[in-house]
């Protein structure tokens, strides 16, 4: 991968690397931004219920964290998007030990709106 497109949505950044294009940008990810939303809302619930392990809310978000990517695994697999929740790479550090061009940088709003701005 030589460049990406940076992608933000909520509080998280994810990049959509050129090595993934079979699909149509930015319709394939709004067809699936419902579901990104809940995705990242539960694993950041996840992530704040961790200092109580045994907490019922922590496995209920667990068990619905578990449907959630099952759901997102043809998503996943399309696009190759980099980012937590969707993998443990910090993207900030990716772009930059990979040398990575950051080709446009885009906001997914929860309506599906996009605000988009140059690297």
């Amino acid at each position: 991968m030589t460049s990406a497109i940076k992608i933000t949505v909520g509080y998280h950044s994810f990049l959509l690397p050129d090595t993934h294009t079979d699909y149509d940008f930015p319709a394939y990810i709004n067809k699936h931004i419902d579901l990104i939303w809940r995705y990242i809302e539960n694993n950041d619930k996840i992530e704040e219920l961790s200092s109580n392990p045994f907490s019922k809310g922590r496995t209920a978000a667990l068990v619905k964290a578990k449907f959630l990517s099952s759901e997102l695994k043809a998503f996943k697999l399309k696009t190759g998007i980099i980012g937590y929740p969707f993998d443990m790479k910090d993207i900030s550090l990716y772009i930059t030990s990979q040398n990575i061009t950051i080709k446009l940088c885009t906001e997914f709003k929860r309506n599906g709106t996009l605000v988009n701005s140059l690297p």
